[in-house]
């Protein structure tokens, strides 16, 4: 039972480790942490995977092959624009 356990800790962390991957491609993701989620500037009690960008664009001028996941393992993202020194 232990074996599945771990096998199973594994699998998610390869999983998370792929999508984290995938999100660092991104040129425009600075830096990915867990934080509360900000919504119209004001920060709520929910925990998030808070995003920060370079630049926040519009959702349509954002090419498909870098739309960032409304959540990752059932955790809610939260995109931010972050400042000059992020």
């Amino acid at each position: 039972m232990e074996e599945i356990l771990d096998l199973a800790r594994q699998t998610g962390i390869r999983d998370l480790n792929t999508i984290l991957g995938q999100l660092f491609a991104c040129p425009n993701i600075k830096r990915i942490e867990v934080a509360t989620k900000e919504v119209a500037g004001a920060a709520t009690t929910r925990l998030s995977l808070r995003i920060t960008v370079a630049k926040k664009l519009p959702l349509a001028d954002v090419p498909r092959d870098q739309l960032i996941p409304s959540s990752v393992f059932g955790m809610p993202t939260d995109v931010v624009e972050g400042s000059e020194r992020d």
